[in-house]
């Protein structure tokens, strides 16, 4: 959802503001994380409150991605192409996970977007 926002200002503000991304890595010591009612009730507040993104929650109790560092790397790759090439690969990942839910641990879904 912050990502959205940021996007959005950038838009804004233009050249005005800087963003700069950080890579907080997910490193699940349970391989199994699934996805829970809990989570479910936070994605579906965050969606309510940000319209530039669109939540659709997984089905119930499916495996969620137990690391992020497969896309963290991928992105930092888009990043060595250019700015313009890592800002529409960063929402490309986001829209993947939140909005398709698809898990961008996995080699092929990175490479497809």
């Amino acid at each position: 959802m912050a990502a959205v926002r940021l996007h959005r200002l950038k838009d804004e503000y233009g050249e005005k503001i800087v963003i700069v991304w950080k890579s907080f890595p997910l490193i699940a010591t349970d391989t199994q994380r699934e996805f829970t009612p809990y989570i479910a009730k936070h994605w579906k507040r965050a969606g309510e409150e940000e319209p530039g993104i669109k939540f659709n929650p997984w089905p119930e109790m499916s495996r969620l991605p137990s690391a992020s560092m497969p896309a963290l790397v991928a992105s930092k790759c888009a990043g060595l192409q250019g700015s313009e090439a890592f800002e529409r690969y960063h929402m490309a990942v986001f829209r993947a996970y939140f909005e398709q839910g698809r898990d961008i641990s996995q080699r092929e879904v990175l490479f497809a977007l």
